[in-house]
């Protein structure tokens, strides 16, 4: 999921991802800022909107 500047979020899933889901290290301290209460991340996931990759939209690239 990704938080778009304007404050709506986009989702893909394993279906949208061309090969298998990268690799993040969760402990490594360059993500420790981006990690949020899970409250929030339910909340942003439910009002998040797929992302439409055969139409070039919402790139989380």
């Amino acid at each position: 999921m990704e938080l778009t500047d304007d404050g709506s979020a986009l989702k893909s899933g394993p279906d949208d991802w061309a090969f298998n889901p990268p690799v993040v290290d969760l402990f490594d301290p360059e993500w420790a800022d981006k990690e949020i209460p899970p409250e929030a991340f339910e909340a942003a996931w439910l009002r998040a909107r797929p992302v439409d990759i055969e139409r070039g939209g919402g790139d989380l690239g």
